[in-house]
């Protein structure tokens, strides 16, 4: 029982930190180009793409989290893996030193976002392993 309050509890989590940052992106499209353009480590000509791929990919991985959980959960350890990536690259080689994610979690310093992404990330595979054992015990 508990076990299930858990998985759900991470899949609610990485729903709602998709759903929020994929949608600030699309209300405020023009500042998520600006800051993606400032950021200096992505090259310009891929900005326009990347700027409707992310907030795409955000909302997919939000309905796989939904319908297809397991597969929800790997998209979303790749996406807050890239994107910790991302921001480590900013901070190391770019001289904006700004994030655009959107909304409160641009107010982050550098550590808090880190801080930040690796909760997630340890979310992701906390429930990968959940469900994978979960998906073992039936099969038995």
């Amino acid at each position: 029982m508990k076990l299930n309050v858990l998985k759900q509890l991470i899949t609610y989590l990485l729903t709602l930190l998709f759903t929020y940052t994929s949608m600030l992106k699309i209300i405020d499209y023009q500042d998520f180009v600006i800051k993606l353009l400032k950021s200096s480590i992505l090259p310009t000509e891929f900005v326009g793409f990347i700027s409707y791929f992310i907030p795409t990919i955000e909302i997919l991985t939000v309905i796989l989290l939904l319908f297809k959980t397991i597969w929800g959960l790997y998209a979303s350890f790749i996406l807050m893996c890239a994107f910790t990536f991302y921001l480590v690259l900013l901070n190391s080689y770019s001289n904006y030193s700004g994030c655009s994610c959107g909304g409160i979690l641009n107010n982050l310093s550098f550590k808090s976002h880190l801080v930040f992404n690796i909760f997630f990330i340890v979310l992701s595979v906390l429930g990968i392993f959940l469900y994978s054992s979960e998906n073992k015990a039936t099969k038995k």
